[in-house]
């Protein structure tokens, strides 16, 4: 900002915010309080701030020029006749001010006649003068043009700059994107491939499959334990035939022919005419590989092998004759009993329950019978006192003790 643009702001900023009419009231205000403005800074130091504020209300209250109007007087009058002699004052120092500056710049123009005949030659006339500006503005003008066409240019640029960037982006952006569509295309060829060996492979297996068929015959299944079977042949046939695995459970077959019991799958078969016969546990899947019925173990097929594992240990506990001897309600009775290790539970010679072991460690173990009609007549927790006694209580609230019988 150059020095002559500051120095109008200033003045405007001056003029805006000075009022001369109030600048003219202030100026007879204290020409008429003149005295009592000396006083108040030449106060002697003997006088106490009583006896200064009452010398101030006595010069105040002295005013008198204003008494004839109602006998108005005092401070609030030496206000009335500034506001009143300030509004003529402002004219008067307005007309003042003109008439110096009237005065002034006819001296002026005197001194500057004056300085032209001593040293004219630092002195043009104002024509030339005026020429000289208005070329000076002209060029100024162009030089501003010239300026604004400059910036115009570097807008330009810059903006050239940018789109150059942005096209580069893109290009970069596009050559990616070629690059990762290269990168997919080998990838899709790669997995043509690889679909191709596959269903090559698949048909190859499927080959074998037909012709492991052709050659894999199921002669005759049968499901359950214990002499109590259904004939399943068509069922088994029917799986293999599609080449699916089949999980040994009692929905495939639709139906459980010995409640409680862990049953097994029997499958009598041939492959290119050698006979073969396989026992499949419940819960476990077979499948047919290279013309052999292959079993794979599930959960449950784990729990039916801990479960026959179990009965062949209480097998063991109770292997030979026992007797039991249980009571309730002071009534005490005996029987004879044999546990095969089928889970079979013999009185007298005659298998009256289906034992299933919940539980059975060196010291322990908790029996369920199970009665002919396959409903659930008791569960016995007992403890292994030696290797010939057995004591403990049932559900239905007997007190029970088996012996083993050493004759």
């Amino acid at each position: 900002m150059e020095l002559d643009e500051v120095k109008d702001q200033l003045r405007n900023y001056v003029n805006n915010r000075l009022n001369p009419y109030f600048g003219s009231v202030i100026f007879v205000w204290i020409i008429t309080n003149k005295t009592l403005l000396f006083g108040l800074f030449n106060f002697s130091d003997n006088y106490s701030l009583q006896q200064k504020i009452d010398w101030v209300h006595l010069q105040l209250n002295s005013f008198t020029c204003l008494s004839w109007l109602f006998g108005f007087k005092g401070f609030y009058a030496t206000i009335v006749w500034a506001l009143f002699w300030g509004f003529i004052m402002m004219i008067l120092f307005n007309k003042i001010n003109a008439f110096g500056k009237g005065l002034y710049i006819y001296i002026n123009k005197g001194s500057i006649r004056l300085l032209q005949k001593i040293d004219d030659g630092n002195w043009i006339p104002k024509m030339d003068y005026e020429k000289l500006e208005r070329k000076h503005i002209k060029i100024e003008e162009e030089v501003t043009q010239k300026r604004a066409d400059l910036q115009e240019v570097q807008i330009k640029l810059e903006s050239n700059a940018a789109l150059n960037s942005s096209l580069k982006k893109d290009l970069e952006k596009k050559e990616n994107e070629i690059k990762d569509s290269n990168i997919k295309f080998s990838q899709l060829d790669k997995q043509l491939f690889e679909k191709s060996e596959k269903i090559k492979t698949l048909e190859k297996e499927l080959n074998d499959f037909e012709n492991e068929k052709k050659a894999f015959k199921i002669e005759n299944a049968v499901y359950g334990i214990d002499n109590k079977y259904i004939e399943v042949t068509s069922i088994i046939k029917n799986a293999f035939s599609n080449g699916d695995p089949l999980a040994i459970e009692n929905s495939v077959f639709k139906f459980d022919p010995n409640k409680f019991s862990v049953k097994e799958l029997v499958i009598e078969y041939s492959y290119l005419n050698q006979k073969k016969r396989g026992k499949y546990l419940e819960g476990q899947i077979i499948e047919l590989k290279d013309g052999i019925i292959v079993n794979s173990e599930t959960e449950k097929s784990k729990q039916n092998k801990e479960i026959l594992e179990n009965l062949n240990r209480l097998a063991i506990i109770f292997y030979g004759a026992w007797e039991l001897t249980y009571a309730k309600d002071n009534v005490m009775k005996k029987e004879k009993i044999e546990i095969s290790s089928s889970g079979y539970y013999y009185i007298d010679g005659e298998v009256t329950f289906k034992l299933l072991v919940k539980y059975i460690n060196n010291s322990a173990f908790k029996l369920i019978k199970i009665n002919k009609d396959n409903a659930i007549h008791s569960t016995e927790s007992l403890q292994i006192i030696s290797k010939t006694r057995i004591s403990g209580t049932d559900s239905l609230g007997y007190s029970l003790e088996y012996n083993k019988n050493l004759l």
